[in-house]
This record gives structure tokens, sequence and C-alpha cells, in this order.
């Protein structure tokens, strides 16, 4: 992990107090509040999804409110949506032709929002 780009805390996780960290890398790294990397996630798990994919870094990262899902904006637009426990992607959306340097979830309800280097804001159900 070189220079923290993205931080998140993750709620509810098995493995205790975690955050999930990036870089500007396209991989997202599980740690501990010693800063200790516990595991790591690919941004871009699957490679059958585009040209490209696994590629693009990480620009932004959220969790959902029980921390059972991760979603890991890129720098060329897209979202994606990772299972947190199995680092499965459940979903990959283009949710800009600009960067995304922004998400977050709703503390209550299953609703994301993105704003991108565009200046545009969308939202997205979780």
């Amino acid at each position: 992990l070189d220079a923290v780009h993205a931080l998140v805390a993750v709620p509810g996780a098995s493995m205790g107090e975690v955050f999930a960290a990036a870089d500007r890398g396209a991989a997202i790294y599980v740690v501990n509040t010693s800063a200790e990397v516990l595991r790591t996630l690919a941004a871009n798990p699957d490679p059958v999804v585009g040209p490209g994919a696994g590629a693009a870094g990480v620009s932004a990262l959220a969790a959902s409110q029980r921390g059972k899902l991760l979603y890991a904006a890129t720098d060329d637009g897209f979202l994606q949506v990772l299972d947190f426990a199995s680092g499965e992607l459940k979903r990959r959306v283009k949710a800009s032709d600009k960067e995304i340097i922004g998400v977050a979830h709703h503390p209550a309800r299953n609703l994301v929002a993105t704003y991108s280097d565009d200046g545009s804001l969308q939202f997205w159900r979780a």
C-alpha cells in the first residue's frame, strides 16, 4: 500500500475493526487499526467484463451500512460492487465518462451516490 488515496470504515466486518484503503492502484487493501494489511481485493476482479478491466485505479470507496458490500469507484468512470467477504464482483456500472471522485452509501437505505470529475451527481439502487 503506497500513499492512501481512498479510505472507508467497514462496519460489522467479521475481522473486527477494519478499513478498506486504496492507493490509486487496482487493488483494495483491508487494514486493521494498526495499519496492518489483512488481505487484498481486486478492484476489477473479473477480466471478462470489458477491455482494460483490472487496470483502472481506485478513486473512491464506500461500504454498505452492514459492511456486506464494498463500492469501488475507478478513474475510468466505473462503479464496482464487491462482496466484502468473498471479494466477488457483484455488479459493474459505467457511472460516468470521467473519473468518479466520490461515492457514498446511504446509512439507512439501499442507495448509492457517485459524483464525477465532470460535476455530475448520480444515484444508484444498491
